[in-house]
């Protein structure tokens, strides 16, 4: 919501009413300017901005409440219509957010700030081609709008198309100012692309240390540590990722507590599964058995990501990536899911909760036919492995290890959108531990359910990936098909990667970070106990 000049108006409340806005009073300026709304007939102008007011505090519906009446009283005024597309937008209300900021495109055809908010909105929708284009289109009409040439920076380099990210990176190196952390966020990314981690240091030293305190400068910093990963400076590429996860509990207040709740209910699970000797559990003759289910589950950052876009160049094979399912399955059961709960779940409530599955896995899926076999990846669906089972006890598991010591690294070392699972990474510790009750949980399904199961170390994978997805598709139950192999070329055709392993499965197979946590050993030396734990029961070097 950009300022676009203010209205003329004479009068002492009036123009203190627009002194709070432009100092960001906001709360002080509802205040006056609600008392002026009541007293003068409607001013469209002034709705328009108490309803920018209302949406810089968060306030989405009050501001959508302002800015409606404001165009109806001038259908014309295209920034009001901008505004109100942004506001509906931070409602999740992602068509009618289009509608109205299409109606000020419309109005204003070059109008930068509406084109840039249109591209935002088609991010969302995972509609990339179209915010690439109004994303250019703001560039176009403002060359000096440094947000618009971000965006269009960060999808192009978030869909892989590299290329057209060149050229538009150096199109803003033109209209921005040297030293935006965007920008040198941006430069960094593309040295790393092409593997000068000594560039990607040097563009990514230079974001001075108060630019940090954003997404864009944690960002940075993480980028930064896997530079200097690279570069072989592993005490500075820790002390990064220390900083990294230290800067993000402070810009979003986490505290301790939240850090760990993920863990305590893992925990809280794993003790009531322990208990379980064998599950009875009924499985009643229903038709959907969830024989075209599979789940890739796993520790995040165990290659799930690789495996599946090896997966998806298979003609027969569905992947649906990072999507809630099980998520909102577990939320309407309502209870934790032992084995207890489990078995004593009433058939028709077992049914609703089957359709509620199905329903998101074909929203997930954006309506689109499936294929003969679907996988669910969600590494964390380890957690609801039993209740999946309940549910389809046809279903099938990939379960997907790594080198304990590596993956738990590897999270620490990862800028994760935060949740309630993914702060746990912010801790060393609280990952390590995560590790050890999500896999204790798994081995106590293992012992009370009859799960079919098919284990794949991300280590062999990448040292021969034919040898080792063969068995698996077997498994599967599925013919060969060339197609898997070439998994650059399935990467490289999927409009959007989900993860924080998008910008890799369209390389080479590497395997400089296997083992490498021996690099990091004196770091994390207080978590190794745990994971060597682990180690010794997935069969890795100690």
């Amino acid at each position: 919501m950009r300022n676009q000049g203010h209205p003329q108006r004479s009068g002492t409340k009036m123009d203190r009413f627009l002194a709070l806005m432009q100092e960001g009073q906001f709360a002080e300026a509802i205040k006056i300017g609600t008392r002026l709304a009541q007293k003068s007939k409607a001013d469209p102008e002034l709705l328009n901005y108490l309803g920018m007011a209302h949406g810089q505090l968060g306030q989405f519906e009050q501001a959508v409440q302002r800015l409606t009446l404001a165009t109806k009283l001038r259908p014309h005024f295209a920034w009001a219509h901008n505004n109100l597309g942004t506001a509906l937008r931070n409602l999740g209300q992602l068509d009618a957010a289009a509608s109205a900021i299409e109606t000020a495109i419309s109005l204003q055809a070059s109008y930068a700030e509406a084109h840039n908010n249109l591209g935002n909105v088609r991010v969302d929708q995972n509609d990339f081609a179209a915010a690439i284009t109004h994303y250019e289109a703001a560039v176009a009409a403002e060359p000096t709008y440094v947000r618009a040439h971000n965006n269009l920076c960060e999808v192009l380099e978030k869909t892989n198309q590299m290329d057209a990210f060149a050229a538009a990176l150096d199109t803003a190196q033109l209209h921005c100012p040297p030293n935006d952390p965007r920008l040198l966020l941006h430069l960094g990314k593309q040295a790393s692309r092409d593997k000068d981690y000594a560039a990607a240091r040097d563009h990514l030293s230079k974001i001075r240390p108060e630019q940090v305190v954003s997404d864009v400068g944690i960002a940075a910093i993480e980028l930064l540590g896997k530079a200097y990963d690279r570069l072989g400076d592993y005490d500075k590429a820790f002390a990064c990722f220390t900083r990294m996860n230290e800067m993000t509990i402070q810009v979003m207040g986490i505290t301790s507590s939240t850090i760990a709740a993920y863990t305590d209910e893992v925990r809280a699970l794993a003790d009531s599964w322990d208990k379980a000797e064998t599950a009875n559990i009924p499985h009643e003759r229903d038709p959907d058995q969830g024989a075209d289910l599979v789940f890739l589950v796993g520790f995040p950052r165990s290659g799930t990501t690789l495996l599946d876009t090896v997966l998806r160049g298979h003609a027969d094979i569905t992947v649906i990536e990072e999507g809630p399912m099980a998520e909102r399955v577990d939320a309407a059961f309502g209870q934790l899911a032992t084995a207890e709960h489990l078995a004593a779940l009433p058939d028709d409530s077992a049914q609703d909760l089957r359709n509620l599955y199905r329903a998101e896995l074909e929203r997930a899926n954006g309506g689109t036919p499936t294929t003969a076999l679907i996988i669910d990846k969600m590494p964390l669906n380890l957690r609801h492995a039993g209740l999946m089972h309940r549910l389809f006890p046809a279903a099938k598991f990939i379960v997907s290890l790594r080198d304990p010591a590596d993956s738990v690294l590897s999270c620490y070392m990862q800028n994760f959108a935060v949740n309630t699972a993914m702060a746990s990474f912010l801790s060393l510790s609280q990952s390590a531990t995560l590790y050890d009750q999500i896999w204790r949980l798994w081995r106590a399904y293992e012992a009370a359910l009859p799960l079919h199961s098919f284990y794949l170390k991300y280590e062999d994978l990448v040292s021969d990936m034919e040898a080792t997805v063969t068995p698996l598709i077997a498994f599967l139950g599925l013919a060969w098909d060339d197609s898997i192999i070439e998994y650059q070329a399935t990467a490289r055709q999927r409009t959007n990667i989900n993860t924080p392993s998008y910008n890799q499965v369209t390389q080479s197979l590497y395997t400089q970070a296997m083992q490498r946590w021996r690099r990091y050993d004196d770091k994390l030396a207080p978590i190794l106990p745990l994971t060597q734990k682990w180690s010794k029961e997935w069969d890795y070097p100690v």
